[in-house]
């Protein structure tokens, strides 16, 4: 089944995926000054989330001379490639005090693909089995090190033209002694594979997607343990072993340019109603893009460029935010539309599920769908899923949380958060409690019921798009320029330590 992080470490981006700890005691207040039991500035720029094994700390950033900060807004399109020499590095601090404890060079060279002012060339999360940690730098390769900083192994997996020169930002997955790395982009799509200890290819499969920003992840479900992978064309489950497709699932493109069902589309801020909805316009049993077209592919033309797709349609780069999995269901949801200040679709998928399971014309369910609606699916930031309810953070400037009935789909409350900006970070949960941070540096507490009710509102000041990391009590947080420990009395700096 999908577990919750172990006590003690948070080894990849949302620490399992799912973005609970297991733990309690947390802060729910904090500020520059309050509960900040350390600070200290990251070199450079990256949105990579820390990653937590014992006493160390993880992360990466990319620095080059006379660096910019990224922009919390910018063009449409992203800019070329910079004619300058780029420095990419791995970073380990101590947990407890935030001392730099080894750092090391990934890669210098220039870049070979051009990026969005907003990204950073440093996006991706590593992950650690405890004895290795495992860095993914989009257009740049993957490398391994041990704790020590010693590198073991590494790959270059090549650089591709992504949608719009947006980037890249797909964190690496890790199970059962295999390293799974999604690169999806405007050429040459793939998932590969690796042997985690000898770095040795162990498959690689080629995908008929155009660029993903989403991550993928491990689905432990109580039918099998399966690798899940969002795409434009298709919502994927892989097995594990051989990298064979499991099932699919027609997703953006079969809902993207209008129609479809929906549970009730209010005006902006108001309450949706339950109920059933209408279907998606097609989804079928088309087998991915015409010929030579790649859904989602674009021509970006650098400069805030072009971001039409092939068809001529506006690209919308829907997946962005990633899949998250409780051991009954999996939502898998994005938000192609192009204003992005609404939410899009969603499929609550059960366990099990072989061939091609996509809703048909009429359909809003069928034996491996439990549910479809148009406006539940998220924009940047992830769900995450709370006893019984599926929470999705709102894109962009939009400033209202929704809450889902994760069973049936059905609208719980829609409710404003007070002065929020646009939401990046994905939201995480513990002890009956969320939190998600806003780009600006305000982290809304939620409590975690039936009914909205806003417990905290803490400010930082910092541009923010990472997500934090819960271990012992603390909260790791990534700004654009410092790593963070927010910490309570409960605070323990020893991973070993369980305070009540």
């Amino acid at each position: 089944m999908a577990l919750p992080a172990a006590a003690g470490s948070w080894t990849a981006w949302r620490g399992d995926g799912t973005g609970q700890s297991p733990e309690q005691n947390f802060p729910t207040e904090w500020s520059d000054t309050k509960n900040v039991r350390w600070k200290v500035p990251v070199p450079g720029y990256g949105w990579s989330c820390p990653v937590i094994a014992g006493d160390k700390i993880f992360l990466t950033t990319a620095i080059t001379e006379k660096q910019q900060a990224p922009l919390r807004k910018g063009p449409g399109g992203g800019e070329d490639a910079p004619d300058v020499m780029y420095r990419w590095e791995v970073h380990c601090y101590d947990r407890a005090t935030g001392k730099l404890l080894w750092n090391q060079k990934a890669a210098e060279h220039k870049p070979r693909s051009g990026n969005h002012l907003s990204n950073t060339f440093a996006s991706e999360t590593p992950v650690t089995d405890g004895e290795r940690v495992y860095a993914y730098i989009g257009q740049v390769g993957v490398f391994c090190y041990d704790l020590n900083g010693k590198l073991l192994w590494s790959h270059d997996l090549g650089a591709y033209r992504t949608q719009g020169n947006w980037g890249t930002s797909s964190s690496p997955a890790l199970e059962g002694g295999r390293l799974f790395v999604l690169c999806d982009n405007a050429e040459k799509s793939f998932l590969v594979a690796f042997d985690a200890k000898s770095g040795k290819e162990l498959w690689r499969v080629s995908r008929s997607e155009g660029t993903t920003w989403s991550s993928p992840i491990i689905w432990r479900d109580t039918a099998r343990t399966e690798l899940v992978v969002m795409g434009s064309g298709y919502n994927r489950g892989y097995d594990l072993a051989s990298g064979n497709e499991l099932w699919r699932c027609a997703s953006e493109r079969s809902v993207s340019g209008g129609g479809g069902g929906s549970f009730g589309v209010p005006p902006s801020g108001g309450p949706r109603s339950g109920g059933p909805g209408g279907p998606p316009p097609s989804g079928g049993k088309s087998k991915g893009p015409p010929p030579g077209e790649k859904s989602g592919d674009a021509k970006s033309k650098g400069k805030g460029g072009d971001t039409k797709a092939k068809s001529g349609k506006t690209g919308s780069g829907g997946c962005k935010a990633s899949p998250v999995a409780t051991a009954e269901m999996l939502y898998v949801g994005m938000s192609p539309k192009i204003t992005a200040t609404e939410l899009g679709p969603l499929w609550a998928i059960k366990p099990g599920a072989s061939g091609d399971i996509s809703l048909k014309p009429g359909e809003t369910n069928n034996a491996f769908v439990a549910w479809f609606r148009m406006d539940a699916g998220p924009h940047f930031t992830s769900s995450v899923v709370v006893d019984g309810r599926l929470y999705t953070f709102p894109p962009h400037d939009r400033g209202v949380l929704s809450c889902f009935d994760a069973k049936t789909g059905a609208t719980i409350f829609q409710e404003p958060l007070p002065g929020a900006s646009a939401f990046k970070a994905s939201p995480c949960a513990f002890d009956g409690k969320i939190f998600c941070t806003d780009e600006g540096g305000t982290a809304f507490v939620i409590e975690a019921g039936p009914k909205f009710k806003l417990l905290a509102k803490n400010r930082l000041d910092e541009m923010t798009w990472s997500s934090p990391a819960l271990v012992g009590g603390a909260i790791y947080l990534r700004t654009v320029s410092h790593l963070l420990c927010i910490g309570g009395e409960n605070f323990s700096a020893d991973p070993t330590t369980k305070k009540p």
